[in-house]
Order: structure tokens, then C-alpha cells, then sequence
């Protein structure tokens, strides 16, 4: 594991868990709660990926790509489904910021990858079966590398990482079925 990506694992890590515990109310088996899941993704992803759309390419040329906002889309479509417009995402212009956000989003193709195996053959899954390839994900470890050196940089990746952490975990909790919600 590289010095940015350890420093970026660690100083989010505590997010990235209330994040895995707020989508873990949704089963994924359940066509109903599914939808749900997807369109909590899509609250705090389309706002985050517009965002990266002019920016990411300081960081990673082949951002476009790695987006998944077209396949979360199809997988709506397909369930008759939208997103809600998400509030817009802001984060510093700075590429170790943008590398935090990227972080983040690579980092959930992986994840998705593992859960798109617990969801049926019946229900759409491009979005999740987007999986990040071993390849793809030391390109972006790299890319943290690069651009994550100090102290200043390690704090921007890491605000912008939190950032991005904050967006999912509140997507989730408004997305969940309300008896879902508590706590």
C-alpha cells in the first residue's frame, strides 16, 4: 500500500464505515429496497460525478471512462426510477482534493463489484458490475502518489475524501425506509 493511499485509508476510515452501515440497510435481493439503494447512489453520485467532470482529468485521463453515472441511469430506467436532483457537490479545485474524491469513487467500483453479486440476474446491475480492475485501481493509487506529498495535500485529500463519505452516508439514511432510520 502506498504512503497516500494508507494516509487516505486511515483518515477516512471511520466514515467509510457509517457509510457501509447506512447502505447495509438495503437488500439488495429485494427489488423494492434495491431501487431504493440506487437511488440513494445516484442522490450523492450524479452531483459528485458533474462536478468531477471538469476536473478530473488534472488527476485521471481516463475519468470519463470510469464514470458510472450513464450505467446508474440505464439501471433506474430499467426499474422505472429517477434520482432526486442532489444538492451540487463543492470541493477544492486542488488535485490532491480531487484525487481524495477519486479516492472515494474508485474505490466504491470495487465494492460494488462485491455487491453485485447478491443482487439477481433479474434486477439491473451495470452500475455495481462496474468493478474496478486491479489495473485500474494502481493507476489511481499511483495518481495519489503523485499528487498527496505534504501535510497541505494530505489535509485537502483527505477533507475532500470526508466529503464525498458524508454525501453517500446522507443519501443512504434519507433513502432508507423510515423504520429503517433510526439510529
Amino acid at each position: 500500500m502506498s504512503e497516500a493511499h494508507a494516509w487516505l485509508k486511515q483518515s477516512t476510515s471511520a466514515a467509510h464505515q457509517k457509510v457501509d452501515a447506512a447502505f447495509s440497510r438495503f437488500a439488495l435481493d429485494d427489488a423494492r429496497s434495491y431501487r431504493s439503494f440506487l437511488i440513494a447512489q445516484a442522490t450523492a453520485l450524479f452531483p459528485i460525478e458533474a462536478w468531477l467532470g471538469e476536473r478530473a482529468g488534472a488527476v485521471l485521463a481516463d475519468w470519463p471512462e470510469r464514470a458510472r453515472a450513464a450505467a446508474l441511469e440505464a439501471d433506474l430506467a430499467r426499474l422505472e426510477a429517477s434520482a432526486p436532483a442532489g444538492a451540487a457537490f463543492a470541493a477544492s479545485d486542488d488535485p490532491a482534493a480531487i484525487a481524495g474524491v477519486l479516492y472515494v469513487l474508485e474505490g466504491s467500483r470495487i465494492g460494488g463489484a462485491i455487491l453485485a453479486k447478491r443482487v439477481p440476474d433479474r434486477l439491473p446491475k451495470a452500475y455495481l458490475a462496474s468493478g474496478c480492475d486491479a489495473q485500474s485501481w494502481r493507476q489511481v493509487v499511483s495518481r495519489l502518489d503523485d499528487v498527496i506529498r505534504d501535510q497541505g495535500t494530505r489535509t485537502a485529500s483527505a477533507e475532500a475524501a470526508l466529503a464525498v463519505f458524508a454525501r453517500f452516508e446522507q443519501a443512504a439514511r434519507s433513502g432508507a425506509p423510515a423504520e429503517d432510520r433510526a439510529g
